[in-house]
């Protein structure tokens, strides 16, 4: 990627970000950490190299081997900017990372995860086992990803979970204490947050709205709803009718 690229989207994140009234702050991190130039030095000075003889594709992508400094391997990146290891970020086992996605400050990742396209990891947030976080994803704070959970243009942050074969897509948000688990899928912009959990194989989307100690499992499906407090939604619950 040529760094005129690279700094276009860097301005186009902290846009996006500055017009967010809480996160001014995720703005100047970005400025700060997603450079080119520090995260290739990064490698050079936390003893980290790309092994270039050891690759594999995906797709357009070729993935080099990461190599630390005491000789064991690392997992898969495209190219340094998708690594920043200043802060003690890690990619380890068979994690891959590529596109235009970032790991950065204490994140981890790792398992068999993959992270792609303009994802970005950061602060303690840990992706395991095979997630997928994609597109233009969010997952930091001390937010947990795992099992086979994906998540895909949407924000997990704070002490969320999500896990299990779980879907989080399209503009949706998971923080907090929140989890969404087992076969759940929250799209369409919903917020889940505090302590409510989904699970089962309910659907949440269509800007729905679960908070406070909210439950909500099954086979249901809520759209454009909001569900608060110590309620709890199952199968065909007349909250959705």
């Amino acid at each position: 990627m040529k760094k005129s690229e690279l700094r276009k989207i860097i301005r186009e994140e902290i846009v996006r970000l500055k017009k967010s009234n809480n996160q001014l702050s995720e703005a100047s991190k970005l400025k700060l950490y997603l450079q080119d130039d520090k995260i290739k030095n990064s490698f050079k000075k936390y003893g980290y190299y790309l092994d270039k003889k050891e690759t594999i594709k995906i797709g357009g992508s070729v993935l080099k081997r990461v190599i630390k400094k005491n000789g064991r391997t690392g997992g898969w990146v495209e190219d340094y900017k998708n690594f920043d290891a200043s802060k003690g970020a890690k990619v380890e086992a068979d994690a891959k990372v590529y596109g235009n996605a970032k790991v950065f400050e204490k994140a981890s990742v790792h398992g068999d995860s993959k992270v792609f396209g303009n994802a970005m990891i950061y602060g303690k947030a840990e992706i395991a086992a095979d997630a997928n976080i994609s597109g233009e994803s969010r997952i930091y704070g001390n937010a947990i990803i795992y099992g086979n959970a994906q998540i895909r243009d949407s924000k997990v942050f704070g002490k969320a979970k999500v896990y299990d074969n779980a879907i989080v897509y399209n503009k949706s948000e998971i923080f907090d204490n929140a989890k969404v688990h087992e076969n759940a899928k929250v799209y369409g912009g919903t917020k889940v947050h505090d302590n409510a959990a989904i699970y089962g194989s309910a659907k949440v989307y269509g800007k729905s709205h679960a908070y406070g100690n909210v439950k909500i499992y099954g086979d249901i499906s809520i759209k454009s709803k909001t569900a608060n407090s110590g309620a709890m939604f199952k199968f065909s619950d007349p909250f959705n009718s």
